[in-house]
């Protein structure tokens, strides 16, 4: 309507991941709790990697089938880094998605909405990994609140897009993406997991 176009890339289980992590291993904790234990790992998670695709997965494999996993497990690592590596899979599968999406349409900030987006270390994590600025509105209705503001202007109660996004609130939660070498690394191991465990199906 107004020139724009529409990329979709999803995780699957994403806030499912962490919610699946809790219910399984932690029921007792709460999620703030759980938070706190992940910044007491490092970035990278001590070499822990997470494949969040516990409920099959749609970017950048549609593939139902696929499943998901924790890896490079020792007698070393703690609640905290297997709980920093669920957050920071789902930013990995996060970020394959982007890739796809950035080849066509590069951008420079993204919004983050619902639960996860009230974690500002999970905010940071994504920001870090993804390489972009976030942006977490007031707003956290998420899809289907910008699915209505979307259909406010198509059906005339605003008569542009920009008119409409006018009615968010303005005062925003911005975090800054920050380098990470070993995010960088992290991310090239993840990209081979999913092929490497196919075979193991």
């Amino acid at each position: 309507m107004d020139g724009g176009y529409h990329l979709l890339g999803v995780t699957l289980a994403a806030g499912g991941s962490l919610r699946w992590y809790r219910d399984t291993f932690a029921p007792r904790i709460s999620y703030t709790e759980l938070m706190d234990m992940a910044e007491r790992s490092q970035p990278g998670a001590r070499g822990v990697l997470f494949l969040p695709h516990l409920a099959g997965e749609r970017s950048p494999h549609l593939d139902p089938d696929t499943r998901g996993a924790l890896v490079n497990l020792s007698l070393a690592h703690t609640p905290a880094d297997i709980t920093r590596a669920v957050l920071e899979g789902v930013a990995f599968s996060l970020r394959s998605a982007l890739e796809v999406i950035s080849a066509i349409a590069p951008l420079d900030q993204l919004l983050a909405t619902g639960g996860g987006a009230r974690s500002h270390i999970w905010l940071q994590i994504l920001a870090d990994i993804l390489q972009t600025k976030l942006i977490a509105p007031k707003a956290e209705e998420g899809a289907a609140y910008g699915a209505a503001i979307l259909a406010m202007v198509g059906i005339g109660v605003y008569p542009n897009l920009e008119t409409a996004l006018k009615i968010l609130p303005q005062d925003n939660n911005v975090v800054q993406p920050q380098a990470n070498s070993l995010y960088e690394a992290g991310f090239k191991r993840y990209k081979l997991l999913y092929d490497t465990l196919k075979a193991v199906r």
